[in-house]
């Protein structure tokens, strides 16, 4: 079986088991949190496959940070049985805060350049009406109190317009993504692989702010040569990390197979038994 193919399974594995999920069993605020983040690292996969079938190494690259970057926020917060649900509402309630600042920016822009749209800000009223609304819900009272003073902490000696925390520094969480990649890797990896998703992060993450851009060029015979966008026909190797996205979904598939959904185990294993010769060759896309 060719890798890109074994990607394809996952994907298709991944779909039915977030369908399949929803069908059998309530989906409350923590599940919701869990399952978008679930979703997201699935359609960012299939970004992965899209683009490695276009052989467009760049925008597979992107991809694959995302993926990594859901899979990072979904992992920590399934770590601890007892901390899923602290962590959800923390994620979840960074979500509404996000939003309602985003809607509040947009309004202060418009009555700035004295926009005579009024419809148009009376839609972002509503908008911000509805984010408050829910952050006054009696579940997300304590995680409301905690995101303000994490947020009042941070921004004591900030000059200029205040900062929101990241939602996975509340309770005391990591603070940054790479310490989260941290203890992730510590806690869920052990001694196998530590530095693996850490390691991942690091090299990917140059490419999001195109500090890999000159990258374009390579030096032959002392000549520089512009590489094509797609690499069809070139005599060049690529996996476009499809390999280690396959890994990262099926990892993630595990997790909420063996944590929310264990009566899907026996569909998982079948799953994993279709894909098992592509993990032991090296066979390429």
């Amino acid at each position: 079986m060719q890798q890109i193919e074994s990607l394809s399974k996952a994907i298709q594995f991944a779909e039915k088991l977030i369908v399949d999920y929803c069908k059998e069993k309530q989906v409350h605020t923590e599940e919701t949190v869990i399952l978008s983040l679930f979703r997201k690292i699935v359609e960012l996969s299939d970004g992965v496959f899209v683009n490695a079938d276009h052989e467009l190494e760049g925008p597979a690259t992107l991809c694959f940070r995302g993926v990594i970057e859901a899979y990072l926020s979904f992992e920590y917060i399934l770590l601890e049985p007892e901390s899923i649900k602290q962590r959800a509402l923390a994620y979840y309630v960074s979500y509404q805060y996000q939003h309602l600042d985003v809607g509040k920016q947009i309004i202060r822009g418009k009555e700035k350049r004295q926009n005579p749209d009024g419809k148009d800000k009376e839609y972002y009223y509503k908008v911000i009406t509805e984010y408050e609304k829910i952050l006054q819900n009696d579940e997300l009272r304590e995680t409301v109190n905690e995101w303000k003073r994490v947020k009042k902490v941070i921004n004591q000696k900030r000059s200029g317009r205040p900062i929101n925390p990241k939602w996975h520094s509340l309770y005391n969480g990591p603070k940054t993504i790479n310490r989260l990649a941290i203890i992730v890797q510590e806690q869920k990896y052990k001694d196998n692989d530590r530095d693996l998703v850490a390691d991942l992060y690091s090299m990917i993450s140059a490419s999001a702010h195109n500090y890999l851009a000159l990258n374009a060029f390579y030096t032959k015979d002392g000549e520089k040569i512009l590489q094509p966008i797609r690499f069809s026909g070139v005599d060049n190797k690529r996996d476009f990390n499809i390999t280690t996205t396959r890994a990262i979904l099926t990892s993630a598939a595990f997790t909420f197979v063996k944590i929310k959904f264990p009566e899907y185990e026996s569909y998982f294993e079948k799953f994993f038994m279709s894909i098992e010769s592509a993990l032991i060759t090296n066979e390429q896309v």
